[in-house]
């Protein structure tokens, strides 16, 4: 076992041994771990609109695009 596959092994057990199956949380996991900082996320959240009131994009283009990953991500269809 290689120096980095122990010290995963390590973490993983001193951080609590979690999985699941939800591929929402695996994929705001690897954003979070790679790319976002958590203090960010949260900011984000407070910022969400309340569940069915209706958002104007002002780019087309990226709203498509994100419409697309959140159904892949939840494999639903999202609602305009």
């Amino acid at each position: 076992m290689s120096r980095n596959d122990e010290f995963n092994t390590e973490m993983r057990q001193r951080s609590g041994s979690v999985t699941n199956r939800d591929r929402l949380a695996a994929f705001l996991y690897d954003l979070t771990r790679d790319l976002v900082p958590p203090g960010k996320i949260e900011e984000l959240i407070r910022q969400l609109p309340k569940q069915g009131e209706e958002v104007k994009y002002t780019n087309g283009w990226l709203a498509s695009y994100c419409e697309d990953v959140a159904r892949r991500i939840l494999n639903t269809e999202v609602s305009r």
